[in-house]
């Protein structure tokens, strides 16, 4: 793959705009896993990566391609990242992707032209397309075509897990199932998020997620349960049962967890799902903040100071709110990914989580009014910060220097506390 194509590819995931898949490609599963991952075969993984594009034709044999269009054959005993099929699909150079520890060919993108040849150039058919088959799935780089990893394919930084990750494929096997299942778990995490998402919810959300693909139980299903947490959190906050109410919002937000890596690892996204979910993150912190107060005055907060709490945690949690999403509409990355201070900055800034633990421990120490002081203060400190680092970006900016994340740049001999912490896992 060339430079400029590799830049091009590179621009279009810093934008987050979708790379458009070459015209009329083609994709043909070649083989098959011996285990699943997730309940999915490595066959049925991949058919539902690739139906995220609507451009893409999913074939089952060679007589069903149609000559003249780009042809992607690709083996379906490996796991491939999301990242790693999208940039499969904007491809437009004949190459054959490879196992960059093994050697072995997994993957080969033929043009237009190559798609009805043999290796030997020669004008061919079906049976041409069928030996090609039989080389990809011994491992074989056909003769004629550039071998290429994984990295030629698609850029270490993913913007929308905002992580740096070292993008690779992966055999399937069944003596590696948990180590596989694992690393898809923990391929679905966000790498910049709160503390409490990072450190504490990961192990049993695993087996919660694990349980739930088991029983078919669908993510739209979880989030929906969270939603009717969110509103028993709010009455239990209203009527000042303070703790039965925070019960209910650490499972809301556990499921909040779960309903995302299960959404991720069985590839069961979908925009209703989407919306449903991040609607009700960004809308329900300030109600329950509300509700709590409501709690409050009816044990005797004065209402004058209700007034005042609430009227400058929401100027506080607007703001902040604004500032990162302004943040992610003028440029390539998120506020939270700059630079390392300011993911230290997302583990404990003044959202949903972060907050629920300081509700959570001034009502143990029988002090709830004093929660809610706390969640005010700490959202106009957490906006605050938000504000600083937003002038000092912008300062950079108009000096000339580029907007990019601390995590567009690291290497292999990055091993900093930040890295462990925010970059990407492996198998």
């Amino acid at each position: 793959m060339s430079l400029s194509t590799k830049v091009r590819l590179f621009r279009k995931k810093l934008s987050g705009a979708k790379p458009s898949a070459a015209s009329g490609l083609q994709v043909l599963i070649t083989s098959e896993s011996d285990s699943t991952l997730w309940q999915l075969s490595g066959r049925q993984r991949l058919q539902k990566q690739f139906t995220r594009f609507p451009e893409v034709r999913l074939i089952d044999t060679p007589a069903q391609r149609q000559p003249g269009a780009p042809l992607l054959l690709i083996r379906g005993d490996f796991i491939y990242v999301q990242q790693l099929i999208q940039g499969l699909v904007a491809n437009t150079v004949a190459c054959v992707l490879t196992d960059n520890r093994q050697g072995e060919a997994v993957a080969i993108w033929m043009s237009s032209h190559a798609a009805a040849r043999d290796v030997t150039g020669d004008v061919a058919g079906d049976d041409a397309v069928s030996a090609m088959i039989a080389r990809l799935n011994s491992g074989e780089v056909p003769t004629g075509f550039k071998p290429l990893p994984a990295q030629e394919f698609v850029a270490p930084y993913d913007v929308s897990l905002r992580k740096h990750e070292a993008v690779e494929v992966y055999k399937i096997a069944a003596d590696k199932k948990v180590q596989l299942e694992n690393f898809l778990f923990g391929n679905a995490y966000k790498g910049v998020t709160d503390c409490i998402t990072r450190f504490i919810w990961p192990y049993p959300a695993r087996w919660a997620t694990y349980w739930c693909t088991t029983r078919a139980i669908t993510p739209n299903q979880v989030t929906l349960l969270s939603l009717l947490l969110v509103i028993a959190s709010g009455f239990l906050f209203w009527h000042g049962w303070f703790l039965t109410g925070l019960l209910c919002a650490w499972v809301m937000t556990f499921l909040d967890t779960v309903d995302g890596k299960l959404a991720r690892v069985t590839i069961s996204t979908s925009k209703t799902g989407h919306v449903l979910d991040h609607g009700m993150d960004i809308i329900h912190p300030p109600l329950w903040y509300y509700a709590w107060g409501m709690g409050l005055v009816d044990a005797g907060l004065p209402d004058a100071v209700f007034v005042v709490l609430m009227w400058v945690m929401l100027l506080a949690y607007v703001g902040g709110r604004l500032i990162e999403g302004g943040f992610e509409l003028f440029t390539p990355i998120t506020i939270f990914t700059w630079r390392r201070f300011d993911s230290y900055h997302r583990l404990v800034t003044a959202r949903r989580n972060p907050n629920l633990v300081l509700l959570t421990g001034f009502t143990l120490a029988g002090q709830p009014v004093q929660g809610l002081y706390a969640v005010v203060a700490w959202h106009v400190i957490s906006t605050a910060v938000l504000v600083v680092r937003t002038g000092q970006i912008w300062q950079q900016h108009k000096q000339g220097q580029p907007m990019t994340s601390w995590l567009m740049h690291l290497t292999s001999a990055d091993k900093d506390v930040a890295v462990r912490l925010f970059a990407g896992v492996r198998p």
